[in-house]
């Protein structure tokens, strides 16, 4: 699964948790996140499409999927939702 360029800074690393959740629900029509193996969360409904990784405790939050043109996609609502929620939020790059 490839790895979205772009992740979520959470501004308290606290919220990481309720920002996996809530961008969950908001972007990707889950009822919640799942938290699975290893610092990673099921975040599109079951669909195994996305997965959210929070590991470090460092309120980075970063997102990988199944198919390569689900990327762009899902970085546009990594983007739409840090825009939705800049008073806790903000969209990064990473390598």
């Amino acid at each position: 699964m490839p790895y979205c360029s772009t992740a979520l800074k959470a501004d308290h690393a606290g919220d990481a948790i309720n920002l996996i959740s809530l961008i969950a629900t908001e972007r990707f029509r889950a009822k919640e996140a799942y938290s699975l193996e290893s610092g990673r969360w099921n975040i599109d409904a079951g669909e195994n499409d996305v997965r959210a990784i929070y590991r470090n405790d460092d309120g980075l939050i970063k997102f990988f999927c199944r198919y390569e043109s689900d990327i762009q996609p899902t970085e546009a609502k990594i983007n739409n939702f840090a825009i939705n929620h800049s008073d806790v939020c903000k969209a990064i790059e990473i390598d």
